[in-house]
């Protein structure tokens, strides 16, 4: 994975671009434009450093990647139904820290935690393709509160999921752990240091 750090003077660069732009209501220009999506993830990292007030630094959750990060571990909240998985890029230095953070979690299923785990991909998916994925696994756990309400069909299962404002996010590695969680956000979260994982 590619990542290029953006320094002080292209954070200032790109901040002073984005405001005058905004002010004009016109593109923004060259420069600005030349930041890729992981120049964008860590502009924004020293830029909230330095300029707080500026809501363009703001971290958007899709400029955050988690490709190639190690899954170093992760927890499951149950009283407050969330799951975290703490994940890094090993691979440059200074390493890259990021929390995944799934909340209003209503069900999850892991699978081939070999302990090494490194990431692919986490993104949005159709409830309907996981059901259908894992129609077995479903009926299975069906009467044994797995899913802690009741229902009599999928179709009514994934009708009462969207009632909750309930999403599918599903968890692809290049190698070790698989698997999905049903819950109602998914977000991402850069930290400075691990937490004594490593």
């Amino acid at each position: 994975m590619e990542c290029v750090r953006a320094g002080v003077r292209d954070v200032k660069a790109v901040a002073s671009s984005r405001v005058e732009s905004e002010k004009r209501g016109s593109p923004l220009s060259g420069e600005a434009q030349q930041v890729n999506e992981h120049d964008s993830h860590y502009a924004s990292l020293h830029a909230r450093m330095l300029f707080p007030a500026l809501d363009f630094f703001e971290i958007a959750m899709e400029d955050i990647s988690v490709h190639d990060n190690f899954l170093i571990s992760y927890s499951v909240f149950c009283r407050k139904r969330e799951i975290y998985l703490h994940t890094a890029f090993l691979d440059k230095e200074p390493h890259e820290y990021t929390d995944v953070v799934f909340s209003g979690v209503t069900i999850y299923h892991f699978e081939c935690d070999n302990l090494d785990t490194i990431i692919f991909d986490i993104e949005e998916a159709e409830l309907e393709d996981i059901y259908a994925e894992y129609e077995n696994l479903f009926s299975r756990l069906k009467n044994y509160a797995w899913v802690t309400f009741r229902y009599e069909s999928k179709e009514e299962l994934i009708r009462k999921m969207r009632e909750k404002n309930v999403k599918a996010f599903t968890i692809n590695s290049s190698h070790g752990l698989a698997g999905w969680v049903w819950a109602e956000s998914m977000s991402k979260k850069p930290r400075d240091t691990p937490k004594g994982e490593i």
